[in-house]
């Protein structure tokens, strides 16, 4: 069976937050309590929960409007971000060698 990543962070989905909440202790409501029960899931061996929410914050916990300009999604330096997070934890999983993420290059 394969495995499954659950991708998110504390202010409610994984790209759903207030620029102006202070993350880390923003209290988000049902769809937070939804994404931290479905972490209590991750077992580590078929399932697994990877917080990226730290990626998108400046260090005051606000959102990074620079990696999420519209506060939905990222921007392409967001996507670039969010890989590299990812990427050392997906190697790992799949018994790869961890790759340099890059930005491709424009046409």
């Amino acid at each position: 069976m394969g495995s499954t990543i659950r991708s998110s962070g504390r202010c409610g989905s994984s790209f759903s937050r207030r620029a102006d909440a202070i993350c880390l202790g923003y209290s988000g409501g049902r769809t937070e309590n939804i994404l931290w029960n479905l972490a209590k899931l991750a077992d580590g061996k078929s399932v697994f929960f990877l917080d990226v929410n730290h990626v998108f914050l400046r260090p005051d916990g606000t959102l990074d409007l620079k990696l999420m300009p519209g506060q939905l999604h990222p921007s392409p330096a967001g996507a670039l971000a969010w890989a590299r997070a990812m990427e050392p934890v997906l190697s790992e999983l799949f018994g790869d060698q961890p790759r340099t993420v890059a930005l491709p290059a424009g046409p």
